[in-house]
């Protein structure tokens, strides 16, 4: 059984990170899987990149900007620039040796010039079965990423005044869900979701309806993330070995759907209702920096920048008393799976598919949706825990039940084997 996966990168980003840690939990349950990327960052050599060579990256650069460049006349603004893609750009993916060898073609998150629609159906008119594991809602919107409150990803969509400057009936919204939707007939498609909240979405959608959904979770290697001695941890970074520390940590600080700004209110409110104490507890931030989303913040902040490396990653976490992530959008974010697994009490909204890694009081706190009061409530809950190192405990245990690679291979062996006929 040969699977190629599909991806514009195999760790730049959290996309391209589950779709690598599926890929690395096949291969490790001796499935052939192997990766095509426009943009390479492990030492896999699994891992096949589309550019090699100066003339390779100059195409991959003019693909990634004409697709930005197109979508220019249409933004609402720039805030919304990368929320949105047309894909109307591609490498030849059909051509790929790998495709044309391969039993499955499994798609992933695939924009910034590497695939388009139209390069999409080629590759459904090899005959193959496609899995597309979905990390966000763009295959069944007409170009958004998250659909925030509109549903017209149910109906048609259209006249999509969150991210179009001219909406109407037959925007560039509409235009381009007529052109998935015809893409997409009769193809060879069955969609995974690796959130049930997202499968659920994807059941819903006008474009998805008639296809085979499945839920299948984001492995993670529990030999790389573990709990560590917090104390170790925290000298790496330079911290002091006596406080307690709050963590956040995104690709970017000012990505407002990762919901930084309900993190800063929770805080005020505990500072100033005495709830808090400012020489006991400080913050730490790991991610791309935005200095004036830092603004504001009554603790001491301990800015880490952008981390890469595992262990780095894993002692940031260990670091933790507490991972703070209160997205507003988000399928199975991975930062709060590494957390949990790292053993460290995550809180964060009731939303979309965290509730399937925190377990509300067992591994973390849950709180109401856009409330910086319930993430405030959840902060005192776990720091004043009777039992933080049972709580941290619990954590672990979820997530070595929940994420197991292999047991998540295996799920998909079983999907593949059933899509082959065997």
């Amino acid at each position: 059984m040969k699977i190629v996966s599909l991806s514009t990168s195999d760790k730049n980003g959290g996309a391209a990170i589950s779709a690598f840690r599926v890929h690395q939990a096949l291969w490790h349950n001796h499935i052939d899987s192997h990766m095509v990327v426009q943009d390479p960052r492990s030492d896999d050599p699994r891992v096949h990149s589309i550019v090699n060579g100066y003339v390779d990256q100059k195409l991959a650069l003019a693909r990634y900007a004409w697709e930005k460049l197109t979508f220019l006349p249409y933004e609402r603004d720039k805030s919304i620039r990368f929320a949105f893609s047309m894909s109307n750009t591609a490498a030849s993916l059909s051509k790929h040796p790998l495709v044309l060898e391969a039993d499955i073609i499994h798609f992933n998150w695939m924009h910034q010039g590497l695939m388009s629609i139209d390069e999409m159906g080629k590759i459904f008119q090899l005959g193959k079965p496609v899995v597309w594991l979905l990390h966000d809602m763009w295959a069944f919107t007409g170009g958004c990423h998250y659909a925030g409150e509109s549903r017209g990803f149910e109906r048609e969509c259209g006249n999509c005044q969150q991210y179009l400057k001219n909406p109407g009936p037959n925007d560039l919204s509409h235009r381009i869900w007529l052109k998935k939707q015809q893409t997409y007939a009769n193809a060879p498609l069955t969609i995974v979701a690796s959130s049930k909240w997202l499968a659920g979405e994807a059941r819903k959608s006008s474009l998805f309806k008639d296809f085979n959904v499945y839920d299948i979770p984001t492995p993670i290697n529990h030999e790389e993330f573990y709990p560590e001695d917090k104390a170790t941890a925290k000298k790496r970074f330079g911290l002091n070995p006596d406080k307690q520390y709050l963590l956040f940590g995104a690709m970017s600080l000012g990505d407002e759907r990762k919901g930084f700004k309900y993190l800063k209110e929770a805080v005020n409110q505990l500072v100033l209702a005495g709830k808090l104490d400012t020489d006991k507890v400080e913050l730490v931030i790991f991610g791309k920096d935005r200095p004036e989303a830092r603004e504001g913040i009554p603790l001491k902040v301990n800015f880490l920048g952008q981390l890469s490396k595992t262990e780095d990653l894993r002692a940031a976490y260990n670091c933790a008393d507490i991972f703070v992530l209160p997205s507003l959008e988000d399928n199975l974010p991975n930062t709060i799976i590494e957390a949990i697994s790292c053993g460290v009490p995550s809180v964060a909204f009731d939303c979309t598919g965290v509730p399937e890694i925190v377990t509300h009081k067992e591994t973390g706190y849950l709180a109401l949706f856009k409330s910086s009061e319930g993430i405030a409530a959840g902060i005192q809950w776990v720091l004043n825990h009777p039992d933080p190192i049972a709580l941290g405990n619990e954590a672990r245990r979820q997530s070595l039940s929940k994420f197991s690679g292999k047991v998540i291979s295996e799920a998909y062996a079983k999907l593949y084997n059933q899509l082959l006929g065997r």
